[in-house]
């Protein structure tokens, strides 16, 4: 199940600002210290990802002209050079800057608190670009990964569109985002799926329970409708769904490990992807999702984790099929 080639697509990238900051009140004149400030956004995290895994993509969205020259040297950064050759930024600028998030990182409480901009206004015209651009690369073989939010200006029926384009070029389609986006290519046939429990309730169209049954089966109702369903249910692990498959994973970690969970869902897609791209094998590429995945818990970057780690946590990975 090779694909050829890989594509993702971050319509609202960001430049990613992570402070840390002890027992963090609002209100408060508090000191703190930068983690690190990176170029991110959820597709382009997975093509990061996939570049540490050995796995080459091509990454394209929008970027925000007045500041792409920045974005692009703290992605150089954030990977090094080696690996950025594995990365092929293919990203159409748009008047006015990429947005800059915060993240405040409290240790001392394990609490994140996130600090979302808006992104530059999109065009019309540019909606256009971009559908020309993946109509041009999307062909049998080939699959298209749509991480993140919507710009403004890009509305979900727009995005529904893009996405019926590649659809209908041939590609496999995977998406992991939310709201008005997810519900309206929720009646396409997507290759991959990513939702945690509030999407899971987007796809749906109603909300399925918490109950551990209840997820199971609302899981099993949408792999009727998708070739893959990976349902995050964060520290307690995930689930898989596939045909009449359904596994259940879960890394035992000392929560004392955790630096941050961000980027961490992007991993798990990114390190899903490139097992089933090498092999095509559901359950070892689920347990290789999970194992990147919480190894960019305990590197603090996302998708900064090391081979080392991912080998380390490939080890604690527990994934069992449930009848």
């Amino acid at each position: 199940m090779r694909f050829e080639p890989i594509i993702t697509v971050t319509l609202n990238p960001a430049v990613d600002r992570v402070l840390e900051v002890e027992h963090f009140r609002i209100g408060a004149h508090q000191l703190g210290r930068e983690r690190y400030r990176a170029a991110a956004g959820k597709g382009l995290n997975v093509s990061k990802a996939l570049a540490r895994l050995g796995v080459a993509s091509i990454a394209t969205g929008f970027l925000g002209r007045e500041n792409s020259q920045t974005f692009e040297a703290l992605l150089a950064a954030s990977i090094g050079r080696d690996l950025l050759a594995r990365l092929n930024m293919q990203f159409l600028e748009v008047p006015g800057q990429t947005r800059e998030n915060v993240t405040i990182i409290d240790a001392a409480d394990q609490a994140e608190t996130h600090l979302r901009d808006r992104g530059p206004q999109i065009a019309e015209r540019d909606v256009v670009r971009l559908k020309r651009k993946l109509d041009l690369m999307s062909r049998p073989g080939s699959l298209v990964v749509f991480g993140g939010g919507m710009p403004p200006g890009v509305e979900p029926e727009q995005f529904a569109q893009i996405v019926r384009i590649c659809l209908a070029a041939g590609a496999k389609v995977a998406v992991d985002t939310s709201r008005g986006a997810l519900a309206a290519v929720r009646d396409e046939p997507l290759f991959i799926v990513k939702p945690n429990r509030e999407e899971l309730a987007e796809l749906l169209g109603r909300d399925p329970g918490d109950r551990r049954a209840d997820l199971v089966a609302a899981g099993r109702e949408l792999a009727e409708r998708y070739e893959y369903v990976l349902l995050s249910l964060g520290a307690e692990g995930g689930l898989g769904f596939h045909a009449d498959t359904v596994l259940s994973g879960h890394v035992e970690l000392d929560p004392r490990r955790v630096i941050s969970t961000v980027g961490s869902g992007d991993c798990l897609l990114a390190g899903f992807v490139a097992a089933m791209s090498a092999a095509g094998d559901f359950p070892a590429a689920y347990r290789r999702g999970l194992a990147v995945a919480t190894a960019n818990c305990i590197e603090g970057a996302p998708a900064g984790f090391t081979a080392a780690s991912v080998a380390e946590m490939q080890q604690l990975a527990e994934v069992e099929e449930i009848a």
